[in-house]
């Protein structure tokens, strides 16, 4: 009996709303803290496992709010205090603000403007995701951290700019930007996270920042529009499928004086990979031996230096068998001939 009337309360409790807030100042709702005398932005009522608000319309959220006398200083946007808000089409945020919550503006689907000001410091996981109308966002100088899921499927974003605070670009933070065209990394950006720009299928052209020294799994996986790809010379590893599914692929340029670390298949399985069948590589000159004796260097038509870094060195090929054997020229050759020959991707010189 005590079990029914215990199970009884929690659902009847589950479908009461409970107010998330302890003012509400022009339409905007609030959670003091009065030890710190600040405010952070909140959600209206939380019912039957939904958050809900009635924000909409252009909202301009005020540095500082007075109540009773006392002013408290707006520091947050809190989690969930924006969700799914169909009628919100603006939002600009203060310099007092530190922290946008996690999935603070989720599924605003109709949020097309975000002026985010100097002094923020970290946008959690999934705050701006699935704001289908959002076609441009500017992260400040000052953010530190933008979590993974961020922007994730944003389908009409086609430019952002991640400030110089920015050093990592977590996972899957642009996934599903479908319209993304232009990305400008500002920061001392060490590495792509996990998935960071899956399926961003309106990019053509991606410079992996110089500071970079990762590339995680799945980082550019499914980018079919990405047509040239410059990896810089610090890279130490590349994830598994980074480029998978990018059908597209025309020129890679990898700066790096070694071969990255990484799998077989950075460009997919095997299967995947017919698009290198028409691709070229572009790396060192001393490094093209190393590069064409290792997969997936080694699936590129083309092998060539980098353009002023001149060898003669250049690899055309489909498969590559344990006696490859090619002239300076790139020709293929079905034994080694007198001079110098490349094989099995070193130089060999035959009397």
């Amino acid at each position: 009996m005590l079990r029914k009337i215990v199970l009884l309360f929690f659902m009847i409790s589950l479908s009461v709303a409970v107010n998330a807030y302890d003012i509400v100042i022009d339409g905007i709702y609030y959670i003091l803290d009065s030890d710190n005398q600040t405010a952070s932005v909140t959600y209206k009522e939380h019912k039957n496992g939904a958050y809900k608000s009635d924000y909409e319309g252009d909202v301009s959220i005020p540095e500082s709010v007075v109540h009773q006398g006392v002013n408290y200083r707006v520091t947050a946007i809190g989690s969930h205090a924006f969700q799914g808000c169909k009628g919100l089409t603006s939002i600009s945020v203060p310099t007092s603000v530190r922290m946008i919550g996690h999935f603070a503006f989720i599924r605003c689907s109709n949020l097309k403007s975000v002026m985010l000001s100097e002094g923020l410091d970290t946008i959690r996981s999934g705050a701006f995701a699935q704001c289908e109308a959002l076609e441009s966002i500017v992260i400040p100088n000052t953010v530190t951290a933008v979590h993974d899921h961020a922007f994730a499927g944003c389908v009409n974003l086609v430019s952002a700019t991640m400030g110089e605070g920015v050093t990592s670009i977590m996972n899957s933070v642009f996934t599903g930007c479908s319209s993304l065209t232009d990305i400008v990394l500002l920061g001392k950006i060490t590495e792509i996270g996990g998935m960071a720009f899956y399926c961003c299928t309106s990019l053509n052209a991606f410079n992996i920042p110089e500071s970079v020294e990762y590339v995680d799994y799945s980082a550019f996986e499914g980018c079919s529009g990405l047509l040239c790809i410059t990896i810089p010379r610090n890279i130490i590893q590349i994830g598994h499928n980074a480029f998978r599914l990018c059908y597209n692929i025309k020129d890679v340029y990898c700066y790096s004086p070694t071969v990255p670390l990484s799998s077989a298949d950075i460009f997919g399985a095997y299967s995947d990979i017919t698009c290198l069948d028409s691709a070229t590589l572009y790396v060192p000159q001393d490094a093209i031996p190393q590069y064409i004796s290792y997969s997936p260097w080694a699936y590129f038509f083309s092998v060539k230096p980098i353009e002023g870094q001149e060898t003669g060195i250049e690899l055309v090929h489909s498969n590559l068998g344990a006696s490859s054997c090619f002239s300076l020229n790139g020709q293929r050759l079905p034994h080694p001939q007198k001079g110098i020959n490349i094989i099995n991707g070193k130089k060999v010189v035959v009397n």
